[in-house]
């Protein structure tokens, strides 16, 4: 499967050859199946992404504090509005 780039981003490194990617998939798997250390390291990935995830970003918190309805260029303007008379 080929790299896209999506995020218009320039990549920070070289793409690997298929020869590479297959060296590194083969020390992972070893490094899974055979390092004491695997238990311990799995932990810390699943409790970071876990952390990630219950994490609110600036944009998701300020969606949350908008109103109901309300566009997202004009926080706290919502549909509910009333004209005064």
């Amino acid at each position: 499967m080929a790299h896209t780039e999506s995020t218009g981003v320039p990549r920070q490194r070289p793409p690997m050859s298929q020869a590479q990617r297959d060296k590194l998939s083969v020390a992972q798997r070893a490094y899974v199946a055979h390092d004491p250390r695997w238990p311990e390291h799995r932990r810390k990935l699943a409790a970071a992404q876990e952390a990630k995830r219950m994490t609110l970003f600036d944009n998701r918190s300020s969606a949350l504090n908008r109103a109901p309805g309300a566009p997202a260029d004009r926080p706290g303007r919502g549909w509910c509005r009333t004209r005064a008379p």
